[in-house]
């Protein structure tokens, strides 16, 4: 899903390979969000999805990235300049 309003044009970078394999679509678009600032509420209204959906998705991003906390899942994609 490829929603305009999460693509932001400061978030236009390549996006690992690795890193693609490890997230699924729906992931990518919530760490999407994320960068730009969106709250979770407003993720889960964009892809039409619970709030609850968000968190369980968000632990599973944090345990395929090895981070803790969801800003440093942020950094993560940040700092390798993936696809956001």
């Amino acid at each position: 899903m490829a929603f305009t309003e999460l693509s932001h044009p400061i978030a236009a970078f390549e996006l690992s390979l690795e890193v693609r394999r490890e997230l699924s679509p729906q992931q990518v678009q919530i760490m999407k969000g994320l960068v730009n600032g969106f709250t979770a509420k407003k993720i889960a209204a964009l892809l039409k999805i619970s709030e609850s959906s968000i968190s369980t998705q968000m632990d599973r991003i944090k345990y395929k990235l090895n981070v803790r906390t969801s800003w440093q899942a942020v950094a993560v994609f940040v700092k390798l300049k993936l696809e956001i």
